[in-house]
């Protein structure tokens, strides 16, 4: 609990998540002591007695915490979070967060998208909610066979049932961790497979199982003396804390990485069954240690929403998701103290009631959950909120279907081009979504020149004579719309070409590069440079073979941290300027350094004209992403539509044909 809290905080262990993995693993072992030891002792099992103990101890702490949540979230929810926070916590009180969030979850646990969701961390719950329906009944079920097999044993059957749960389980976890789904058959989900393998109960369940084959080990425990149990304990704890600390966002995770900190839990409960005193065990029996033990369960379901509610309500201030985590024990405490041990502890509850409760604590969520549905919509619409929204649309070549991957030339029935009357040429807007940014501009510009203005954009392909290989795939379609468009521009023959594009492909290392017949990769930003250079150069030789003359826009200024949607509708109604963003032109121009060179040295060789907008964006040197009452930028990579429609002047003169 400790270290996923630590790891939410953002303030050291950089593998902290593998805390739910030791819970998992500790929660099989406590479930299959418990059920193993009423089978051994009534020959029995209760499992009405058990499902309605379990509905006690987490269904009201959960249904009050998704409750507060969600409609705490029309106003301290980031703007981009609220719909997704609604839905899991719908999923979340149907005991289903994992599965939502690995199928529609707006991509992975560890994605920036995922730091909005107030309710993220339910899918863990919703993991061992799943296992709590099935786990019971298939150790009761082996129970009764082994009885039914005096040679086989009911303890040997469990044991035999748990090892085959945990060896499949944990092979269909690797197989989605390293994408191999193939083998499997399911190739249509394997987009989704690393998803599946973090967050679905099947690739999970290995860790529950082992954790109940050790309570079939503990017996052969009990004769271990003080100096095996502590070097159990020191190893098992060394594996925990080198998992926190070495592992990353970029671990392959569960698959194998998970064997660490699994098997550095049953270590530390192997040495903690043993007779023999250890210094981790004196210390996890410590009073302070026990308490927060006892308060885990309900810091676990306030912390991650208080730490989210911070960022974006307070996204500058230093350490935010630290103070918002030691604060977050006050709900914790609230919620233990007056629902969590009141409930859990009511001596003989009637079932009837239980289940009332039960019923309860799933409506009230899922009220909340519309709640939250009806108040995002309702307060876009609103004053304030709606003219902050409404700064933010996508621009032309998006909403007139421009930005799509058909080559120029075969594309039908969108709306790209703008005419004049007795046109005197015709000028093309193309490259990828930051030549898209720039349609206000250019088809202003072109049309009060006497062009007939067309836009063809693609998001996330550059206009370039290279392939461009994402994550490790290579994008075909990319390939193919750069060079459709390119033979498709050269059979046409427009007076002018305008290229565009971000300097993403060369400095961030999820691109590689690969030379046109893919014969060649080339990674590492100055490498990739040397070749956007030469790949760009190749493209404006080319147009300039059918006498077209083409001018380059270099990328504009980015903020890389920074999207708007994280605003929480409270900063807005507040405060709306403390939701934008600023920089010095200095630092921005540190990030584009190398694709300008780059692009310089290709349009001084082909002797063509650049542009570059930074100092219309960023006056005086400072780059904001809103000037005045204007919002500049739609997103951290992207200027809005005031902003290009400021930029036709600068346009006008670009396309001007040179006297």
């Amino acid at each position: 609990m400790v270290l996923v809290v630590i790891y939410h905080s953002g303030i050291g262990l950089p593998g902290g998540y593998i805390g739910v993995d030791v819970f998992f693993v500790i929660s099989g072992y406590v479930i299959t002591r418990m059920l193993t030891a009423e089978l051994a002792s009534s020959g029995k099992l209760d499992l009405k007695r058990f499902y309605l103990r379990r509905i006690r101890r987490l269904l009201p702490a959960l249904g009050l915490m998704l409750s507060v949540v969600m409609v705490a979230s029309v106003l301290l929810g980031s703007i981009g979070g609220q719909q997704v926070t609604a839905r899991t916590g719908a999923a979340a009180a149907l005991f289903n967060a994992n599965t939502y969030l690995a199928r529609f979850g707006q991509g992975g646990y560890f994605d920036v998208s995922a730091d909005v969701n107030a309710l993220l961390h339910t899918w863990s719950l919703a993991v061992e909610e799943q296992f709590y329906l099935v786990f019971p009944a298939l150790v009761f079920a082996a129970w009764l066979v082994g009885r039914r097999m005096p040679r086989l044993g009911s303890a040997r059957a469990t044991t035999v049932t748990l090892a085959v749960i945990t060896v499949s389980s944990f092979v269909l976890s690797w197989a989605f961790t390293n994408d191999y789904v193939s083998v499997f058959q399911v190739d249509a989900i394997d987009d989704l497979a690393k998803e599946i393998a973090f967050y679905s109960a099947p690739t999970r369940a290995w860790q529950f199982a082992v954790g109940g084959l050790l309570v079939f080990v503990a017996p052969r425990l009990v004769s271990l003396g003080t100096a095996v149990t502590t070097v159990l304990a020191a190893g098992g704890a060394g594996l925990v804390l080198f998992a926190a600390v070495a592992f990353d966002q970029q671990t392959p995770f569960p698959g194998t990485a998970a064997l660490i900190p699994t098997v550095g839990t049953l270590l530390i409960l192997a040495a903690g069954e043993g007779p023999g005193d250890n210094p981790l065990s004196r210390a996890l029996a410590v009073r302070p240690a026990q308490y927060l033990g006892d308060l885990s369960y309900s810091w676990y379901l306030w912390h991650w929403p208080c730490i989210v509610f911070a960022a974006a309500l307070w996204p500058t201030a230093g350490y935010s998701g630290s103070w918002a985590a030691v604060f977050s024990l006050l709900p914790a405490w609230l919620a233990y103290r007056l629902v969590e041990s009141p409930v859990r502890f009511t001596p003989q509850p009637r079932a009837v009631r239980t289940l009332a409760l039960a019923a309860v604590c799933i409506t009230l969520p899922l009220v909340s959950a519309g709640v939250l549905e009806i108040g995002h919509r309702r307060i876009q619409q609103s004053g304030t909120i709606a003219a902050f929204n409404d700064s933010f649309p996508f621009h032309a070549d998006v909403a007139n279907g421009c930005d799509n991957p058909t080559p120029l030339g075969e594309r039908d029935g969108f709306e790209c081009t703008w005419a004049v009357d007795n046109p005197t040429g015709k000028a093309v807007l193309i490259g990828d979504s930051n030549a898209g940014h720039f349609t206000e501009a250019f088809t202003a510009a072109a049309n009060q020149l006497g062009l007939t203005a067309t836009v063809a954009t693609k998001s996330a392909c550059p206009f370039i004579d290279l392939a461009v290989v994402r994550n490790g795939e290579p994008d075909d379609v990319c390939r193919q719309f750069v060079a459709g468009s390119l033979q498709s521009l050269i059979d046409s023959q427009p007076n002018l070409v305008v290229i565009a594009s971000a300097n993403g492909y060369v400095e961030s290392d999820a691109y590689v590069l690969e030379s046109p017949n893919g014969d060649q990769r080339f990674e590492g930003a100055d490498n990739k440079a040397t070749t956007w250079e030469l790949g760009l150069q190749r493209t404006i030789t080319q147009l300039q073979s059918a006498e077209i003359d083409v001018v380059l826009v270099h990328t504009v200024p980015y903020f890389p941290e920074w999207d708007p949607r994280e605003c929480a509708p409270a900063r807005i109604l507040l405060a709306p300027n403390s939701c934008g963003a600023s920089r010095s032109l200095t630092e921005a121009d540190t990030d584009r350094a190398r694709v300008i060179s780059a692009e310089s040295a290709a349009a001084a060789t082909t002797n063509i004209r650049t542009l570059d907008v930074a100092d219309q964006l960023c006056p005086g040197g400072t780059c904001s992403t809103r000037l005045g009452d204007t919002w500049m930028y739609r997103d951290g990579g992207h200027i809005s539509i005031d902003a290009s429609i400021q930029l036709t002047p600068i346009f006008v003169e670009l396309l001007r044909p040179e006297s």
